[in-house]
């Protein structure tokens, strides 16, 4: 294997990551700046490892011992090939989440860090520079240390006026008469917002802190509040003089904060709409249209979260998902609240549709991990549908509707999952009075009316018996959207050969004995079910199963034991072939659940 280091880099690549994997270093998270390493679900993280740096890996991260500032570093080859020096440092090893253990691991790619680098020092030399040329002071709060600077710039160096614990100088500030009066309620007014790391505030006040005691001069401190990788890092801000002649109050917004959502910070419905709106109108004037993707999404069962744990951790919820969004959407796109626990997303610098799903899949596991220590017990999840400008639509109403559409076949589905909409797939957008979008025109029937498939497949099996197996087949994928089905039954002597088939194989599935071992039989739940939603989850597991998946081009599959563990009497398989793969739905489940039970019965008579 040829292992040579790329030392060539682009303005885009990533340069830090966060990765967790479990004891099997397969990734059961990462961050989006991880996607030009991970770029799949379910990869192994260790065979992104040169061989020849593997063995220093493994070594360093069972090292249970190692101090937290050690760390390892190994070649680890990129999606596009390259291979990269990269600097690993385990963050947390080995901890419990529900019975499982997993690593978290700090990824840093050695080559794009010293480029970054290299911009990032010219940077503050620049800025450093030009703030020196103003006449503004500045401020910043640290939260995890109760540090509080108020610091101008003469030249190039920062010159410190206060630097102390926050607390000490509020209260230096007030006995040494830098405000008084009224000024001095707006003073605590203005530390309680730092204090508490609002997402942005003015505050004008007078004071003589900057003139050294002498002349109070009205004062306008406008902050806001940092994050870093999805945590809370500096509360910055800038005070600047104010003119008291014609200039506006701090009780009026500005047009900036009219258009943020004061809960969240992100933009409002009003502003996130005319953001579309007026792209889609530019493009379509201008007469060339740029494609990007517009996504909807919201928090499953939000209502069971308010009411579990209170409307104020319901807020907690929506701020963090809103960052959730923020963080995984960065420069590519612009994110808006639009409801009680909606957002909209609009992605316009996603390269293509494998780091559109990696950033959707990103968002949906960062909100499930999110409040894993507050609220253990509770599954936090969110459904997403997603459009496409302007092969879906070329105006705002309709491609918003389409996107609608989409997240109400993800609901429809089972919730805890993303929609990209396809029009061969889930049909033409169909709208009733109501507006609400009606289930004939999607790939997956209603719930009421699986159970009348289900009604009437089961009575046909039970007058006609086996003959009729293949038209129920027929049936279950014209109407549920499985593109495959086999049943597998035991001869005479227990091998496990292929019986019926009904859709499209690349190849004759047939007899399976020799890979369906315990381990593979342990996948089947106390109600013979077996559940996969991505087959590559069962490649360290079940190697020789998943080989056979893969060769068959199976991404997700259903199945069903007729008979029990220790005698197998069949298996029903319901398979989907291709890269989009399938989370099966519990009315998925118990549909198919329902109609095999006497597809069994029918077999055996």
């Amino acid at each position: 294997m040829n292992n040579e280091i790329d030392f060539r880099h682009a303005v885009n690549d990533m340069a830090c990551s966060i990765i967790t994997f479990d004891s099997n270093y397969i990734v059961v998270k990462a961050d989006q700046r991880a996607y030009q390493f991970v770029y799949e679900e379910y990869t192994r993280f260790d065979k992104l490892i040169a061989d020849d740096d593997v063995e220093r890996f493994y070594r360093y991260i069972e090292n249970e011992d190692a101090p937290s500032e050690q760390f390892v570093v190994v070649r680890m080859r990129r999606r596009d090939g390259v291979y990269r020096p990269c600097l690993i440092i385990a963050l947390r090893r080995a901890y419990p989440v529900n019975g499982t253990k997993y690593t978290d691991v700090e990824l840093r790619d050695i080559v794009t860090l010293n480029a970054r680098y290299k911009k990032m020092d010219l940077d503050v030399r620049k800025y450093r520079s030009i703030m020196g040329m103003l006449a503004e002071y500045f401020f910043e709060y640290n939260p995890s240390d109760g540090m509080f600077t108020f610091f101008c710039y003469r030249g190039y160096r920062a010159d410190n006026i206060e630097k102390a614990d926050i607390d000490e100088v509020l209260k230096r500030l007030i006995e040494e008469k830098h405000v008084d009066g009224d000024n001095i309620d707006k003073l605590y007014m203005l530390f309680e917002k730092i204090k508490s790391c609002e997402a942005s505030f003015t505050v004008e006040l007078e004071t003589n802190i900057f003139r050294g005691g002498e002349n109070y001069e009205l004062m306008s401190f406008h902050g806001q509040t940092l994050y870093y990788d999805n945590e809370l890092a500096r509360v910055i801000g800038i005070a600047s003089h104010v003119s008291r002649i014609g200039k506006a109050t701090s009780g009026e917004l500005s047009d900036d904060a009219a258009e943020k959502d004061s809960a969240t910070g992100i933009l409002n419905k009003k502003a996130m709409t005319d953001f579309v709106e007026n792209k889609i109108r530019h493009f379509n004037e201008k007469g060339s249209q740029e494609p990007f993707w517009l996504a909807i999404c919201d928090i499953d069962y939000f209502k069971n979260v308010n009411d579990t744990y209170g409307h104020l951790f319901g807020d907690e919820v929506i701020y963090r998902f809103a960052q959730t969004i923020r963080t995984w959407v960065g420069d590519k796109g612009v994110v808006g609240r639009i409801g009680g626990d909606e957002f909209m997303i609009m992605l316009d610098s996603a390269d293509d549709v494998t780091e559109l799903r990696s950033i959707l899949i990103g968002i949906r596991e960062e909100l499930e991990w999110a409040f894993q220590n507050k609220a253990p017990d509770y599954r936090f999840t969110t459904s997403i549908g997603v459009a496409n400008y302007p092969k879906d639509a070329d105006d705002y109403v309709r491609l918003f509707k389409i996107a609608d559409k989409a997240l109400y076949i993800a609901k429809e589905k089972g919730r805890d999952r993303f929609i990209i909409y396809d029009k061969e797939l889930h049909g033409e957008l169909e709208e009733e009075k109501e507006g609400a979008y009606a289930a004939h025109t999607c790939a997956e029937l209603k719930p009421i009316a699986k159970a009348e498939l289900a009604s009437n497949l089961i009575l046909l099996l039970t007058k006609a018996g086996r003959d009729v197996i293949p038209h129920v087949l027929d049936s279950i994928i014209e109407n549920l959207n499985i593109h495959g089905i086999t049943i597998y039954e035991s001869d005479a002597d227990g091998r496990i050969r292929t019986s019926m088939t009904a859709g499209r194989y690349n190849m004759s599935v047939g007899d399976i004995s020799d890979i369906m071992d315990s381990r593979y039989l342990e996948l089947f739940n106390a109600n013979g079910i077996n559940q996969i939603h991505n087959v590559k989850e069962c490649e360290i597991h079940c190697p020789e199963m998943y080989d056979f998946w893969k060769d068959h081009e199976i991404c997700s599959t259903l199945q069903f034991m007729i008979g029990s563990s220790e005698h197998v009497m069949g298996i029903v398989s319901f398979d989907i072939f291709g890269a989009h793969r399938r989370k099966w739905s519990e009315n998925d489940v118990n549909t198919l659940y329902m109609i095999v039970k006497f597809i069994g019965n029918a077999l055996e008579s």
